[in-house]
């Protein structure tokens, strides 16, 4: 099996964004202007900003799609080649590559996040970019023997869902949500109603 990228240290791979389209980054949430501008354009951007954090969830998308695909191998070896070119992007190149038409607004609150949170956060989702990338690496190279390739898959998944359910608690820091393991058993047992 082909590798999947090369064994290149990939710790930098989120260039240190200092400021970007105007906005400005390091805000003083306890500011209450800026307070007001997160709730503001959490509500006017209909796209799960968190008017506290000023992340979006959709962000979180990436991740997610991995997981989906590495889920679904075990009854479809082709879908490796959806992830064998995958890169994990920063928050700002993720909302870049999208179609948002309120990219502005979306990089704006992302400039007024706390410091704190937004630091943890674009560390956390780096590490988890480096995590995902090191393991498909790692199984790819590992595991000749496809049943078991599919398992180390499906484990891989179910860490990658664990992960994430840690960043969308640093976006939605005081939501109730589901996990992505009772999303999937709610569609479990809508399949099996069907």
């Amino acid at each position: 099996m082909t590798m999947l990228m090369n064994k290149t240290d990939h710790s930098g791979f989120f260039p240190e964004i200092t400021a970007f389209d105007g906005c400005r980054l390091g805000a003083n949430t306890s500011n209450l202007d800026d307070q007001l501008r997160l709730r503001t354009i959490a509500e006017t951007v209909h796209m799960g900003i968190n008017a506290t954090t000023g992340l979006a969830s959709d962000f979180l998308n990436q991740f997610n799609e991995v997981s989906m695909v590495l889920n679904m191998i075990s009854d479809n070896e082709d879908m490796l080649e959806d992830i064998e070119c995958w890169q994990p992007r920063s928050y700002v190149e993720h909302f870049r590559a999208s179609c948002f038409k309120d990219l502005d607004l979306i990089l704006e609150a992302y400039g007024l996040c706390p410091d704190a949170t937004r630091v943890e956060f674009d560390r956390d989702t780096e590490q988890l970019g480096t995590f995902i990338i090191e393991r498909l690496n790692n199984i790819a190279t590992s595991y000749t023997d496809i049943g078991e390739r599919a398992e180390a898959y499906g484990r891989l998944a179910a860490e990658i869902d664990a992960r994430v359910d840690m960043l969308s608690s640093l976006i939605h820091p005081t939501s109730v949500r589901p996990t992505s393991a009772g999303v999937s058993t709610i569609f479990a047992l809508h399949r099996a109603n069907l």
